[in-house]
Parts: structure tokens; sequence; C-alpha cells
């Protein structure tokens, strides 16, 4: 019911007879005070009388004959203010609804997008090298002007820009920014450029126009994409070589490359891919460090006459046709029936990285195998692994008679090419454990390479004389490396020991065989190592308190994204100390403390950080305070990572 109106009695209305009150004040049939008639005036008859009651009782009778109990009537006051607010209020949201409502939902608030149109057209199968010229064209098909706009052009990874008609408005050259487009206005970009990449790999043009209209708050896109491939070359390559080669055997492979366009870089690479029992024993022309030939197609420009001046006048260079690359060299042991030799033809991005694969070719060679089973382990491992200074070599030889008949007069040789720092190798030759005593000779191949050779023969291990059928003989060598006491760590230029066997028999047709055992290459890391130290005393609190130092030393090359972490346990107080590079953090969620360095050059061999734990409450059935040290460091010469565990912290109960 509503606060305002009044509230209604059933009863009927009783007519009272006025009271005596004041003179000139006389009580109303509805309870409220009127004006009495003068003294001069004649009083009201009993006509009069009824008449009024008569009226009212019309008023307020209802259908029923029941009249409102007047002394019951309620007002109660009104707040216009308030109600005034609550209007506004409500009308203001029912207003933003209905507004935000017609946005949604009413199709004229909707910007046509298809009504702006972008799109990207040119040559999608390109040739390597090639010049190509692609158009970009715009249009505004609304009925209002657009603003702000502005086209972006992502060019595929390989496209090199020559020029645009307009020109960009950006040092990338890939930006234009177009202003206002008016209504069915458009306009047009020409771009051209040389194309280089991977053969037959997919690439895209992306081209965004952004814009917003007049008419329509709001920043808008339009996109179109353009899907390009190189598929065609004016290299190719080739590679030719036996089909079937015997293990031990020294065979040849030669790598043809073929410019069939008039177009020649000014630097191309050859990398040969081969499989790891392949032992290169000469490359014409050389090989670079990487393995890889570096050439040009251009040949040498030479003087072919003088000028007035004096000065020397050159022709100008001739394109190359045709380079052939060759490479000799033995397969070792292996259990593969076949062995491909492949060639990859690049073209480099930049002087000091391979870039875009131009052109792939492979040949695979059928192996036919000895009558002998031959392989080496270095350190438990047929394949290349890692060492550091002052490692240790367990090199063994295995040598079995697969054959059905004896072989004679074997001779077998253990070659080592090592670094060198003034002709002195890494190895430590003079601690050599060898329990057959083969014969040991030293050759410097270069101011940085050192070879050292070990021969046995039957007068070293009589069963080379003759093995029979089925038997086996394992020679072991151990070999130290130098550490840095007793070697210049510092100087050495080559990180890598180059280990390869070979051996040498007579077959029973009396013909002289060779074979080649698997070759392994050791790569020398850093000699990175840890120390953990734990101090126990007792802190003014009585409480038990652990100064702990870890500490890292290391002499050869230097580290990076270096991390030492390890687990606390029990109830605790962690305070850091200091470090010397790095910062050390702990998490007391975890409990883990980690000891984190970007970089530790080779110049600084020892580095610290020290911190203190306080055992608040000594749990008498914990016997560790800190987990096993994790160690993890990238070895910033070889690129190797390095990754052990130090020792863990205990507690003395």
């Amino acid at each position: 019911m509503p606060e305002d109106q009044p509230l209604f009695s059933t009863k009927p209305i009783v007519e009272e007879k006025p009271k005596r009150r004041a003179p000139r004040r006389a009580e109303s049939p509805l309870g409220g005070a009127r004006r009495a008639s003068s003294r001069s005036r004649k009083p009201s008859s009993s006509a009069n009388q009824k008449e009024i009651n008569d009226s009212l009782t019309a008023i307020y009778q209802d259908d029923s004959g029941r009249f409102p109990d007047m002394k019951e009537i309620a007002i109660k006051k009104s707040r216009p203010f308030l109600r005034l607010i609550s209007i506004i209020v409500l009308g203001g949201a029912a207003l933003a609804t209905l507004a935000w409502t017609g946005f949604i939902f009413t199709p004229g608030n909707h910007f046509p997008e298809d009504k702006v149109a972008l799109e990207i057209r040119g040559p999608d199968h390109l040739g390597l090298g090639a010049t190509s010229t692609y158009y970009i064209t715009y249009k505004n098909n609304y009925s209002e002007a657009l603003k702000d706009v502005t086209l972006n052009v992502y060019y595929p990874v390989g496209f090199t820009f020559g020029n645009s008609s307009p020109s960009a408005d950006n040092a990338g050259h890939n930006e234009w920014r177009i202003g206002n487009i008016p209504a069915n206005q458009g306009g047009a970009i020409t771009v051209e450029g040389k194309n280089y990449g991977t053969l037959n790999e997919q690439k895209s043009w992306r081209v965004f126009l952004n814009y917003k209209p007049t008419n329509f708050n709001s920043d808008l896109q339009k996109s179109a994409t353009l899907t390009t491939v190189i598929d065609s070359s004016p290299f190719s390559l080739s590679v030719s070589g036996p089909d079937k080669a015997s293990l031990g055997a020294e065979v040849e492979y030669s790598f043809n490359v073929k410019n069939d366009g008039d177009w020649a870089p000014s630097s191309l690479q050859l990398s040969p891919v081969l499989p790891a029992n392949f032992t290169i024993s000469s490359s014409t022309p050389a090989l670079d460090k990487n393995n890889r030939w570096s050439f040009s197609l251009l040949s040498p420009t030479k003087a072919t006459s003088t000028a007035p001046s004096g000065q020397s006048l050159r022709a100008a260079p001739t394109i190359l046709k045709n380079l052939t690359f060759k490479i000799k060299g033995k397969f070792g042991t292996t259990e593969d029936k076949t062995s491909p030799i492949k060639g990859i033809l690049l073209l480099p991005t930049t002087p000091t990285k391979a870039g875009y694969q131009i052109a792939v070719a492979e040949i695979a060679s059928e192996l036919i195998k000895n009558d002998l089973s031959y392989n080496m382990a270095i350190n438990g491992s047929v394949n290349d692994s890692d060492s550091q200074p002052d490692d240790i070599l367990n090199i063994t030889i295995h040598i079995k008679n697969t054959n059905a008949k004896d072989i004679k007069n074997v001779t077998v040789a253990l070659v080592l090419d090592t670094p060198s720092v003034k002709r002195q190798s890494i190895l430590k030759w003079p601690e050599i454990v060898d329990q057959y005593d083969g014969t040991i000779q030293g050759e410097q191949l270069t101011d940085d390479i050192r070879r050292g050779t070990v021969t046995w023969n039957s007068k070293k291990i009589p069963a080379l004389a003759r093995i029979k059928p089925n038997d086996e003989i394992n020679i072991d060598v151990r070999l130290p490396i130098k550490g840095e006491k007793d070697f210049d760590l510092s100087a050495i230029k080559i990180s890598k020991i180059m280990a390869a066997s070979k051996l040498t028999f007579t077959d029973q047709t009396g013909t002289a065989q060779t074979i080649n055992a698997n070759p392994i290459t050791i790569t020398l890391n850093s000699d990175l190592k840890f120390e953990n130290r734990d101090t126990v005393s007792t802190n003014p609190e009585g409480k038990e308190q652990h100064a702990v130092t870890w500490v890292l030393t290391n002499s050869f090359h230097a580290l990076k994204n270096i991390e030492i972490s390890a687990d606390a346990y029990g109830d605790l107080s962690f305070a850091p100390g200091s470090a010397a590079a790095g910062t050390v953090t702990y998490a007391p969620d975890t409990k883990k403390i980690s000891w984190k360095i970007a970089e530790l050059p080779e110049s600084i061999d020892v580095a610290n950080a020290a911190f203190t734990i306080i055992i608040n409450k000594k749990n008498p059935t914990q016997n560790t305070l800190l987990s096993k040290v994790h160690i993890q460091a990238e070895d910033a010469v070889t690129g190797k990572k390095l990754d052990f565990m130090g020792e863990e912290v205990s507690l003395a109960n």
C-alpha cells in the first residue's frame, strides 16, 4: 500500500451533537473546526444540517454503505528529493541499457568491414635470387571517409627490399601513413625486391590496413596475405662415390656445384654431412674449422692492360659454372649395412652464419664388412663425449676374429691428437698405464696440436701373431689429462682430443688389410669444481647456527648461466651473507637456496657465496640440514652444459 494513502475503517459514521465550546467555534461533522455564524445571524436550520450530512455521506460512503473512520486516517510525510534522485538514477540506467542494446543489436551501428577492400598480388612461385614485384591495393567502399589510415607490410623471411612506389615512411620500408581515404576512393603501393630462402619452404606476405571510420569511434583493421615459395634455383649439387666401400679401406667422394644461371652470390658454403664412423684423411680444398668449404663462383680478376695514368685495368670477373670438392677417408666398424654421404649447399645470410639451404644431394654406399670386429671405447662410450682437465681417459680397444679362418701379423695403433702448448701435449704420457707396454711415438702436427701414437704388434702382444676364429683380444690404456698445476690451460687454443685407431693384418689369401675403428672426439670443458663449507657454532640466543660457504673454482674456459641450488630442511631461519659474484636468494615457502651468476670470466678462478642458517628448534630425528647441491653451468667456449652434484650439509646429533 502506498505510504501516503489513508487507512479506511468499515464502521459507519455516527452523528454527534456539537459540544458546547468557545462561543465563536463549533465542531464540524468531520471533526474539524469551522467558523460559527455571527451573533446577529440566525442559527442554521435542521434542513440545512441534513443537506450537509447527505452531501458528505455521498462523498465518503462506499458501495457497501460503509464509511472511513476519520480518526484512524494517518498521513506520512513525503520525501520529494530522494524520490527525484531515484527517478534520475533509474532513468539513466534504463537509457544506458537501451543505448547499449541499440549498439549491439541495431544493424545500423555496426561498421560494415566488407566495405574496406585490401589485396596483395604478385608471383607466388619464385626463383632463388630473382627480382619480383608485388602490388598492394586498398579502397574505401563506405559512404563515409576513413581517417588515421596506416598500412603495414610484414615481408617474408629472405625477401630483400629494393624499392617501392610511393616510398615508405619508415626506415624499415614497411609502413605507409596514408592519412584519410575519402568515400569510394582508394590507392595502390608497389614493392619490388629479391627473394632468398630455403628451397620449397613456404613463406607469407602479411599486409595490415589500420583505420578509423569518421562516424565510428573505434580503431579497426583489415588484413591480407599471400603465400610464396622458392621452388627453383640456378644452383644444383651432386655427390659421387663408390657404390660399395670396404670397412677400413680408403674411399673418395666428390661434391660438384653447378650454376646454370647468370647470378653469382659473393659467397656460398658447402657442408659435407658424414656418418660418425667415417674418418677424413684429406680434403681438396681443405675444409675450414667448421668442416665446410666457403667459396665464390666469381673468378678472381686479373690485370689486362695499363691505363695512361699508370693504373692497371682489370677485366670484369667471370661467373664460374662448375666447382668440384673432394674428400678422402675410411669407414670404421659399424653394424650398418649402408652409409649415406650427404652435401648441403648454403647461401649465407651473414659472413659468420650459415643461411638458406639452396641445394641438397646424397649418395649411399654399401658397406662391406671385413673379417674382424674392431671398435674402440673411451670411458665406456663408443661415441663422442666430454671430459675436463685432471680427468682420466680409460681407453679400450676390442678385437674379434669373426671369420672362419685365422688372420695373421696383426698390428694395432692408437692415435691421439691433443691440444698442445710449447710442443707439450695436454696428456700425461709419462703416467700412461698399459699392460702391454706399447711403443709410444710423438709428433708435432701444428703449433697447437700434438699427436701421440701407441703401437702394439706380436712382439708386445703374442696373440696378435695369429688370431683364430672367434678369438678376442682387449687392449686397455689408462691416460691422465693434465690440470692447471702442471699445464698452462689458458694458452690452449683447441679444446678437443681426437682419438682414432687402426688395425692392419694379413688375410687368408696373404693380402694386407687395414681396418679403422670408430673415431671418438673428446671435448675438454671447464674444470669447474664445487666445495661446500660448513662452520657450526651457537649464537647468543643459544641456538645452533651454521655458517655455510659455497666455493666455486675454475681455471679453464669462461662460464655463463651458472646456478647453484639446494633445499634446506627443518625449523630454521635464513640469514643472507655476501657473494663475490651473482646473487643468493632464499624462498621461505620451498626452503630453496639459489646462487645465480650470469657470467664468470676465466680470469676469476675462485668465487664464493656465504649465508647463515639458524636452527630454531632441533629435531632429534633430522640428519640433514642441506640437500646435495645441484651445480649447473654452460662452458662459454665449447657451449657444452655442465651438470653435477655437490656434497650435502649434515647435522651432528
